[in-house]
């Protein structure tokens, strides 16, 4: 998407090369869209899966680590524990890029010289333009998008677990 970005800020030249730049890259939008859906629809009930999953073994190992003395236990635990956050942030880090990057679409044609150009590519850079406002997503089944507001619930739910069990355990 960001490639794409680029090629659309700088697509204004001649009008020929214009139409046929900005037919390229309308053609390219839609393959990457139609990549995401393809992504999603593979990946996206084994994503739900990991993120639920992910969810108790944060609190259970965060559990274990406050309540055992055992030092040999404890780094294995807390490797455990940054290794779970470590592939749970990194599936969210890189959906919120993929969002924040299909987006900003919508500002390479706002920044290209789209006023220099003859009515009709103006239409098409306008559509292009209301539908890259629309970000291309990853799901965890549609029940969470896959950003890093969905990692700081993911961190809040386990959190909330964690005390809960915590409490129950005293």
């Amino acid at each position: 998407f960001r490639l794409l970005s680029h090629r659309i800020q700088n697509v204004v030249s001649s009008p020929e090369q214009t139409r046929r730049g900005l037919k390229a890259a309308v053609r390219r939008h839609q393959e990457l869209i139609d990549l995401v859906d393809q992504v999603e629809l593979l990946y996206s009930k084994s994503t739900l899966f990991n993120i639920v999953t992910s969810s108790v073994l944060i609190c259970l190992s965060g559990f274990i680590i406050t309540v055992l003395d055992d030092i040999s236990v404890v780094v294995t635990f807390a490797t455990f524990l940054f290794m779970n956050l470590s592939q749970i942030s990194l599936l969210c880090f890189f959906g919120d890029m993929l969002m924040r990057s299909s987006t900003q679409i919508s500002s390479a044609v706002y920044h290209s010289l789209w006023y220099e150009t003859d009515p009709r590519t103006k239409k098409s850079m306008l559509l292009i333009l209301m539908r890259a406002q629309k970000p291309c997503k990853l799901t965890a089944c549609n029940f969470a998008d896959l950003n890093l507001t969905a990692f700081t619930t993911i961190l809040s739910r386990s959190w909330s677990y964690f005390a809960l069990l915590k409490t129950m355990y005293k």
